[in-house]
């Protein structure tokens, strides 16, 4: 008799997370759910069973049908709250693989010009947008260039710079965009 009473508790579901030994209003509730979320950590198994017994647990106010209604508006709400902390986690995940590839850039030294007409490429003024002349990248290509804490994507649309020492020449709206003075020294990658 004692080994079976043994092994039925041995698999008994956790207490803790099952009973509702105090219940909770809505407002408890939000708070709560506010405060699993509020970080961009992984969500475990026991916040999710905790997160289940806040919506199982809701104080009964009044009439069962509002008792049902707070039920239903503390699951839209743990849904909502579920869907702003994934968001919130693939925003910092996409934030620290940019600041990685941010970090890694090579540096180069560029230059620019303010000559007008087509480019070399044979697509569009070279003084339109921003775009850079490179003998490096293919026409078409597109980088980014980083001066200090300013970063901006450009097209390459021109050959050059033909004087040693230097990879790229801005057209003037990418050299304004990076407040690069005469010839600067800019971190870049390929997109």
């Amino acid at each position: 008799m004692a080994f079976l009473v043994s092994a039925v508790m041995a698999f008994a579901p956790h207490p803790a997370l099952n009973d509702c030994p105090k219940t909770f209003t809505y407002k408890m509730d939000r708070r709560a759910a506010d405060a699993i979320y509020a970080g961009t950590k992984d969500m475990t198994r026991h916040n999710r069973r905790l997160l289940a017994r806040l919506e199982r647990c809701q104080r009964p106010v009044g009439h069962p049908k509002a008792h049902r209604a707070h039920q239903r508006r503390a699951r839209r709400y743990n849904a909502h709250r579920r869907h702003d902390w994934a968001q919130r986690r693939l925003e910092a995940r996409r934030q620290h693989e940019q600041e990685v590839l941010d970090a890694q850039m090579p540096y180069a030294v560029a230059s620019w010009y303010d000559t007008e007409g087509v480019g070399a490429c044979g697509f569009g003024t070279v003084q339109s947008g921003y775009r850079f002349a490179s003998l490096i990248l293919p026409c078409g290509a597109v980088a980014r260039f980083c001066h200090g804490s300013l970063c901006i994507d450009g097209v390459m649309s021109d050959h050059g710079p033909y004087i040693a020492g230097r990879t790229f020449d801005f057209n003037v709206n990418m050299r304004n965009a990076l407040a690069c003075g005469g010839i600067c020294t800019v971190r870049w990658r390929r997109l």
